[in-house]
């Protein structure tokens, strides 16, 4: 986290030298892991948690899939990766919107190559915030992240999440109390 808050400094060299161990940081076990868990901690400064967020998608870019476009070595573990997709859409019900949309376009990124196939419980996930409504923020976050994911999505997944995802965001429409 010193190096996120340092890496907002006004001073030139704090600042530099804190984008590098970032950068650096990207090649060390363990960092998309604490990434997201400085984003979901609600006693971290905003500015913080929202930057981890941020740095935590350019890491998914950079390091989740060898072989996939802006890949660098090394790629993140198979227990890292099942970590992060565990905690991540806790955020998705976050109290600040913000926090909500950065932890979804992380999730969109990791979808690219892990959902369906890899992430089989986010479908549920995403679709018991839908069914549930237990906040505004759950339900919100929720929609938002589905809009991301969609815009990725292929031709090959649409058969599959379409007759899932169009009755409950149908029943959200029509529920007496939706405004």
């Amino acid at each position: 986290a010193q190096a996120l808050v340092a890496s907002m400094s006004a001073d030139e060299t704090t600042r530099v030298n804190a984008e590098t161990q970032l950068t650096q940081g990207g090649t060390q076990p363990g960092f998309g892991l604490a990434l997201t868990r400085v984003a979901l901690n609600q006693q971290t400064p905003y500015g913080t948690r929202q930057l981890a967020a941020v740095v935590l998608k350019k890491y998914i870019k950079e390091h989740w899939q060898e072989g996939e476009g802006r890949f660098f070595p090394p790629q993140t573990s198979d227990e890292e990766k099942a970590a992060i997709r565990e905690l991540l859409p806790v955020g998705l019900s976050d109290p600040i919107g913000k926090i909500r949309t950065a932890c979804g376009m992380a999730i969109a990124t990791i979808c690219t190559w892990d959902w369906p196939h890899n992430w089989p419980a986010l479908t549920g996930l995403l679709i018991g915030a839908l069914r549930d409504r237990k906040s505004e923020d759950a339900v919100t976050g929720a929609l938002r992240c589905l809009a991301m994911i969609a815009g990725d999505l292929e031709e090959t997944q649409v058969p599959n999440t379409v007759p899932v995802l169009f009755p409950e965001l149908l029943a959200l429409v029509d529920a007496p109390d939706a405004s």
